[in-house]
């Protein structure tokens, strides 16, 4: 495999301190290797973005990112995070599972939001109450009303053929913030 991870002492002792949360993100084949680039990144005690790692990658298979995980964790003296923020990539999501199993992995709220509007438009535009409600199921503060909300929806705008908004409803342990509260 073409793959490289590297990460300095800094970084190391870095990750030793400010750990706890992992940023991954995979910035699509911008680099003149066009491969893969991806960071972990984290954030120190003054709010700085900090890096604690980054690889090249020759593909973006679920085994090509276990490798990454592997070595990512034995270079960091097997200290595995608490959580894991990443992109919706089910590769990256399989291979957290498998790696780094009680590591809370969480979505990036930038990407959802980023794709909310694509696939929300038509619904927005069908009904003049639907944003407003989408809001507020999104924004719920329990589980319980974040439940209720969401069969309020359902029923009311008939989101069945909605795949995009069903998928993220089957995926609500990893975004909705009432799931995340711990």
């Amino acid at each position: 495999p073409r793959n490289i991870f590297w990460a300095d002492g800094r970084s190391r002792d870095a990750y030793t301190k400010f750990g706890d949360v992992v940023v991954f993100d995979v910035t699509y084949m911008t680099n003149k290797f066009k491969m893969p680039f991806s960071p972990f990144v984290g954030v120190n005690h003054h709010g700085q973005t900090i890096l604690f790692g980054g690889a090249l990658l020759e593909n973006e298979k679920e085994e090509t990112f276990c490798w990454l995980f592997e070595h990512f964790l034995k270079c960091m003296f097997n200290k595995h995070p608490s959580a894991m923020i990443t992109d919706q990539d089910k590769a990256i999501g399989n291979a957290i599972k498998k790696v780094f199993p009680n590591t809370r992995h969480r979505y990036c709220a930038w990407h959802i939001k980023k794709h909310e509007l694509e696939h929300l438009r038509p619904l927005v535009a069908h009904y003049s109450d639907f944003k407003e409600s989408y809001r507020r199921w999104v924004k719920s503060d329990t589980v319980e009303e974040f439940e209720t909300e969401w069969e309020v929806m359902r029923g009311k705008y008939n989101l069945e053929n909605c795949c995009w908004i069903i998928d993220m409803y089957n995926q609500r342990k990893h975004w909705v913030k009432a799931y995340l509260k711990n």
